[in-house]
């Protein structure tokens, strides 16, 4: 309580071996201009009863100042936790709850848990991480996994944000997480500016998620700004072959780019130069509600603003808006169904999209069943100088569209598919009410 831990080469260095339980407990301190790391436990082998649980406390503390630039081979940061590789610490739990931290002017990580037989719960709040560079090469920072400023492998995450600001920090992204199963929430939260020099964060600079099982992700009153990225420029989440329940609840998705797909959000990813299939969810179920996606573009090339890549599941967007997307956008929102033996289902209801570049709702099932799409009281209006595609439908769903309005679009609605000859014919089933098409 009410420590200064400075100017030294690690400030604390903690080595667990054969405990069932450890804790830590910081409150009110200062760690100032360390050299390679503030907090360093490690877990080395269990108790003797094959179990180990590790509490980690940090409230009201300040992290400035710490890390060396342009280091070549070694990490920096603020906090670190590990287990042993060659143990098997299969009931080992990290239990860690940061309240109240100023993390600036750091070269490094904020966090990097590196657990990979662990099961955590992890509660972050009134987190401020903000004006943090990156101490390696992006090349050897990808190499050591530490490009993200919070960066968790475990066995089992579940981890709470709540008011985290995650601002202008440099080849850094600011949260990565991959795990078997994972149950992430951030709410009340804001990651502006999160973006790299030459070559940009390879997926998700705001979040980078991937769970193998199963991933349970809740996003609400946040807003992401300024965020840019390969693919995902703001978020990018998947859980291949696995299942991913999602919901975004009011939040923004402003000024976001993406060199590849996915400016402001990718879920999945589409197939590579001559690869047939992409890698997305097996069952998926998102929901994106009062979403703001504003003035997201391209970087290199065209991208996609919302792109979404799943074998089965239900897609429902109520009270958002796409606006303003007018740089090197391809398409406002593409669903892409890959090969599965289930159906899509996309339900869009009191949402518009303004003034954007590209088709505003893409759906493609070039190796699924198909499904159904509801679309209900929504405006889509683009600028008329601009080729665009209102609705652009594989005619393997079945599509109803009740009091929605396409205003100067180049195709107010198409459905095309190319022939092939070894599957069955598709019928179209088209239903419409009280909708109006106008100066197509």
């Amino acid at each position: 309580i009410d420590c200064l831990f400075e100017n030294a080469l690690t400030a604390l260095t903690i080595q667990i071996q054969d405990s069932e339980a450890f804790e830590l407990d910081i409150r009110y301190s200062k760690f100032l201009h360390n050299e390679v790391l503030c907090i360093k436990l490690s877990l080395l082998t269990p108790g003797t009863n094959g179990t180990s649980q590790v509490f980690l406390r940090v409230f009201d503390t300040h992290f400035m100042g710490n890390g060396l630039r342009n280091r070549r081979l070694t990490e920096s940061g603020i906090i670190k936790i590990t287990s042993k590789a060659e143990v098997n610490i299969t009931s080992a739990r990290i239990i860690t709850s940061i309240q109240n931290v100023t993390c600036s002017e750091n070269y490094g990580y904020f966090m990097n848990l590196n657990a990979s037989s662990a099961v955590t719960e992890e509660t972050f709040t009134d987190i401020r991480l903000h004006h943090n560079i990156q101490s390696l090469s992006q090349k050897v920072a990808r190499k050591f996994a530490v490009d993200s400023l919070y960066y968790s492998v475990t066995r089992e995450t579940r981890v709470r944000l709540i008011n985290i600001q995650c601002i202008q920090n440099f080849d850094l992204r600011c949260i990565a997480i991959h795990s078997q199963k994972a149950d992430v929430e951030i709410r009340n939260s804001k990651l502006v500016g999160q973006s790299a020099n030459e070559s940009n964060l390879n997926k998700g600079a705001g979040l980078f998620l991937v769970a193998n099982i199963t991933a349970l992700l809740n996003v609400s009153n946040t807003n992401f700004i300024s965020n840019k990225a390969a693919m995902g420029g703001c978020v990018f989440v998947n859980a291949p072959d696995g299942t991913l329940t999602a919901k975004f609840t009011n939040v923004k998705f402003e000024h976001c780019d993406a060199s590849r797909t996915g400016c402001a959000l990718a879920v999945g990813e589409p197939p590579l130069p001559h690869q047939y299939y992409g890698s997305c969810p097996s069952k998926m179920h998102l929901t994106i509600t009062n979403a703001n996606i504003v003035a997201c573009q391209g970087k290199s090339r065209k991208c996609i603003i919302v792109f979404l890549c799943l074998k089965s599941g239900v897609i429902a967007i109520e009270g958002s808006q796409w606006m303003n997307n007018l740089q090197k956008t391809s398409s406002s929102l593409r669903i892409r169904a890959e090969n599965g033996n289930g159906e899509v289902a996309l339900s869009v209801s009191r949402s518009s999209f303004k003034n954007n570049e590209g088709s505003s709702i893409s759906m493609k099932a070039p190796n699924s069943n198909g499904g159904n799409i509801t679309i209900v009281d929504t405006l889509i209006a683009n600028n008329v100088k601009r080729s665009t595609t209102g609705l652009s439908i594989s005619p393997k769903y079945l599509l109803k569209l009740v009091n929605v309005s396409i205003v100067q679009a180049h195709y107010g609605l198409k459905m095309i598919s190319r022939a092939d000859p070894r599957r069955e014919v598709y019928p179209v089933d088209i239903a419409v009410y009280n909708c109006t098409f106008k100066d197509n």
